[in-house]
């Protein structure tokens, strides 16, 4: 596990130019199909704790995402209501359950999928859709 987070696995680096920029003016929540062990080394490894108010594992609660309780437990651990919530994801199933819930949601679009809703491709992007 170990071998592959640290030697394969990356994090785009505008991530946390973009959290650093936003995270103490918005809640983030980390909402990750994961397994919890994996998921405890990556956040460590790459110093994301720092970043997130909620961390929602599927790995801890036994519900994955596009199950609607996921959203609700997060929702919950937020204390935000969902008109105050922007979801993002690379997965355009996970972002209707979002929506159906009333979220304001965006597709990060890194496989090119077709979503009839907002598109980023970018961080750089995101921060011009929060200060617009």
């Amino acid at each position: 596990m170990r071998n592959y987070i640290e030697n394969h696995l990356t994090i785009d680096n505008d991530f946390y130019s973009f959290a650093n920029e936003f995270s103490d003016k918005y809640k983030f929540s980390l909402l990750s199909n994961d397994v919890s062990d994996w998921s405890k080394y990556i956040t460590k490894y790459y110093q994301l704790d720092k970043y997130f108010d909620v961390k929602i594992i599927s790995g801890d609660v036994h519900i994955k995402k596009p199950n609607i309780k996921i959203f609700e437990i997060t929702l919950k651990k937020l204390k935000s209501s969902v008109e105050d919530c922007i979801f993002i994801d690379n997965c355009v199933e996970n972002l209707k359950t979002a929506r159906s819930l009333g979220m304001d949601t965006i597709l990060f679009n890194r496989d090119s999928e077709v979503y009839d809703g907002k598109i980023i491709y970018t961080f750089n992007e995101l921060s011009c859709i929060l200060l617009s």
